[in-house]
Formats: structure tokens, C-alpha cells, sequence
């Protein structure tokens, strides 16, 4: 899975690239939503069903209720994708569309875990990656053929993975106690976390400042995006058995994802240094953006620890509370960042909060579930901070 995952995420940051070699900056903003609106889709649109498949222990089932209503929300975001393609048009339509495509290879990527079967899911990652790649570099040159890029891309795992309906049950094995709906609040408050500055900040921006922003935060959060579902999914079962080991199981998958975060920002940090020869001098003036958002880059990393502690812990309110409080601080960040330094104050704010938000976080976590939080992580956020200050600065 981590390697399907690994190949889908560069296939999507390759072809990030090949379009602003291609466009001019203006143009890519369209390039840009078509991004944006595809990365929620892939995120939320299981309404949280996926996640909570992996609970399910052997012989169980899911209900069949969940699965239909998911089916529900499917089949209303295609109609409404048709309504918006005579309307407004075919990038808005393509990214509601896409939002009932990944959230049926959500769920059939969950239930090939369930089945063991990582061969089968890895190989569908990277053909479907191989796919949009090939497509990308070939015949795309506008934000409408990126959609239906994206599009086939999903399409190849649909094929390629078996339905998940036969993981749901409206019979007496059926599993009553999931709760996909907490999860999806969970979930959508933390995606609005990492995400919120695109949605607060980009009216501040101006179409050439959202797209160069979208731009810089998609290649300084290239080595995070493969490693967040990965980390959040394999840390709900790796926590799941609770007991005596939790605390030590938690400190050692924290520290191991905190040290491939920083490995990532650095290779992050001189891969920035090669844009402008990549895709041409008009994207210089991201390169100082993607250095200031790289700094909070080992932050991510261990994000996706947070919400399954809490998880394993039987917290889904603290959970559900903790995403809100943290949504709250990064808001008032990034609207005071974008306001008061345009697109450079943006990075800066989000980069910062992004620091804080995640300590406080894991913290607050490790406090509910009654363990110890690893100890270094204070004084590695103050040197963080310290470098974000000199880099903003400068």
C-alpha cells in the first residue's frame, strides 16, 4: 500500500509540474482548484466509512446502512456534476465528480487491507498512477484534461480492486458499534486545519497569489502527502490494542515519522532550489514560499498520530474538540498572516500555527489517553520557530 501510495502522490506532484512548465501563472489557478478539489475529495468523501472498516475484527461485518448512504451522497454528487457541467462549467463538475469517484476507491482500498490483499492494491496504485502520468504528459495542457486526468487515474483502481460490498451485512454479524459519521466531523475539521489557508487565504491572494501558493505548498508537502492516510490508517491499528505497550508503541511511531518528516525537508529544501530551472523563472518567487512552508514539514509527519491515539482511546469528543480548538488558532493565523503580508505572510502564518497546533495537539492527546508524549518534541518545535523567524526575515 505504501508504495502504490508513494507512486500516486508523485504521479499527481510530477504532473503539478509538467503544468506550470506548461502555463502561465495566472492560467495554473484554474490547474489549482482542480488540485484542491480533488485532494478533499480523496480525503472526506468516504464520510468516514473507510477508516472504520479497519476496525472491523475477523467474521465481522459492517452494517449495510452505512455503505448506502454513502451510495446516497455518491449518486447525488453525480447529478449535481451534470447540473454544474451546463452551467458554470466542466472544472467545477469534474471536481464534484471526482468526489463520487474517490469515495468508492476509498472504501475498496480499506476493504483489500481488510483481505490482506496489499499486492493486489499496491499494483492498482501504481498502474493508475502510471496512467495519469502518461495522460498528463502526452495530452494535458488546461485544468478541464487534468480533471479527466484524475479521473481515469480513479477509474484504473475501481477496476482494478474488488467492490467492497461484501464487507457490509444487514444480518446478525453486522457490527453495530462504528461510528463513521464522528470520524468524518474528525476528519473534516482536521482537513480544514492543514487546508483552511487555501479556503481563508486565497481571497486575499488574487488568482496569480493563490496559484503561486497552491503551487509552493504542493511541492513543500510532496514528501507528507503519500505518508498522512498511511500514517493515520496504520496508526489506528497499530494503536488499537491499547494496554501496557500503547505509550511506547505511540513515543517510537512518532519519533520515527518526526525523523523521515525532517529527512523529507531537507531533500524538500535543495529540491526548491532547482524550480526556476525546472519550471521557469516566472515560479521563482516560490521558491522562498516553499522553504518557509518545509519548515513545519516533520510537524506533519506526526500529525496523523493524533487522531488515532485519541481514537484507540475511546476519545472521539476530545478528538472531535481538540480538531475545533486547532481550526480555531489557524484561521485567526492564516487571516492575520494573508491580510497583514499577502502570500508571504500567509506561509508564514500557516507554517507557525501548523508547529504550535501539532505539539499542543499531541500533548493534549497523550494527556487523555493517561501515557507520556515524547519529550523532545517542545524543544524541537522551539527550533523550528526560531528558523521559521530568521527565514521569514530574510
Amino acid at each position: 500500500m505504501a508504495v502504490g501510495r508513494i507512486a500516486d502522490q508523485a504521479a499527481l506532484g510530477i504532473a503539478g509540474l509538467v503544468l506550470a512548465a506548461r502555463l502561465s501563472v495566472e492560467s495554473y489557478a484554474a490547474v489549482a482548484l482542480v488540485l484542491v478539489g480533488h485532494s478533499v475529495g480523496a480525503t472526506l468523501s468516504d464520510l468516514g466509512l473507510a477508516h472504520e472498516l479497519l476496525r472491523l475484527g475477523p467474521g465481522e461485518r459492517a452494517a449495510l446502512r452505512y455503505l448506502r448512504a454513502v451510495r446516497v451522497v455518491n449518486v447525488a454528487c453525480l447529478a449535481i456534476a451534470g447540473l454544474l457541467w451546463a452551467t458554470v462549467g466542466p472544472v467545477s463538475a469534474l471536481v464534484v465528480a471526482l468526489w463520487a469517484a474517490n469515495s468508492e476507491a476509498m472504501l475498496r482500498q480499506s476493504t483489500a487491507m481488510l483481505d490482506n490483499d496489499h499486492r493486489r492494491l499496491g499494483i492498482a496504485q501504481m498502474v493508475a498512477a502510471a496512467v495519469l502520468l502518461t495522460l498528463v504528459v502526452a495530452l494535458v495542457h488546461d485544468a478541464e484534461a487534468l480533471g479527466l486526468a484524475i479521473a481515469a487515474r480513479v477509474a484504473v483502481e475501481l477496476v482494478a480492486l474488488r467492490p467492497s460490498g461484501r464487507w457490509f451485512s444487514a444480518g446478525h454479524d453486522a457490527r453495530r458499534d462504528l461510528q463513521p459519521l464522528r470520524v468524518l466531523v474528525t476528519h473534516s475539521i482536521g482537513f480544514g486545519n492543514r487546508n483552511v489557508d487555501f479556503l481563508i487565504g486565497a481571497p486575499f491572494l488574487g488568482a496569480a497569489g493563490f496559484a503561486r501558493y497552491v503551487f509552493a505548498y504542493r511541492l513543500a508537502n510532496a514528501g507528507f502527502a503519500p505518508v498522512g492516510t498511511i500514517a493515520t490508517r496504520l496508526g489506528i491499528s497499530e494503536l488499537a490494542g491499547g494496554g501496557e505497550e500503547l505509550a511506547s508503541r505511540y513515543r517510537r511511531g512518532t519519533t520515527a515519522l518526526f525523523v523521515g518528516g525532517t529527512a523529507a525537508a531537507v531533500v524538500t529544501a535543495l529540491g526548491a532550489l532547482a524550480v526556476p530551472w525546472l519550471v521557469g523563472d516566472r515560479w521563482a518567487g516560490a521558491v522562498a514560499l516553499i522553504l518557509l512552508l518545509t519548515v513545519a514539514l516533520p510537524f506533519r509527519f506526526i500529525d496523523g498520530v493524533i487522531s488515532p491515539l485519541l481514537y484507540v482511546s475511546a476519545n472521539h469528543d476530545n478528538a472531535i474538540a481538540l480538531e475545533l480548538v486547532r481550526l480555531a488558532v489557524i484561521v485567526a493565523a492564516v487571516v492575520v498572516g494573508a491580510a497583514l503580508g499577502g502570500v508571504t505572510g500567509l506561509a508564514v502564518a500557516m507554517s507557525a500555527a501548523t508547529i504550535v497546533s501539532v505539539v499542543a495537539g499531541h500533548r493534549w492527546a497523550a494527556k487523555k489517553a493517561g501515557i507520556a508524549g515524547p519529550a523532545w518534541l517542545d524543544s524541537a518545535a522551539a527550533v523550528a520557530l526560531l528558523v521559521l523567524g530568521i527565514g521569514a526575515l530574510l
